[in-house]
């Protein structure tokens, strides 16, 4: 079971998914975890898409 906030994992020792947060809003994303017992967890990352580099920004 999740706790409520993602922060809270870091308490438990858990710091994976508070990184991913970290990182995610570092770069102005978000991390949404959805867990069902039984079913599974979805972990979806969603970052603002700033457009098509060019050649040389690869």
């Amino acid at each position: 079971m999740l706790p409520e906030r993602v922060g809270d994992l870091a308490a438990l020792g858990k710091l994976g998914l508070t990184g991913m947060q970290e990182r995610a809003q570092l770069i102005g994303g978000r991390l949404s975890i959805q867990s069902k017992p039984e079913v599974g967890t979805m972990v979806t990352v969603a970052v603002p898409n700033s457009g098509n580099l060019e050649d040389n920004e690869v």
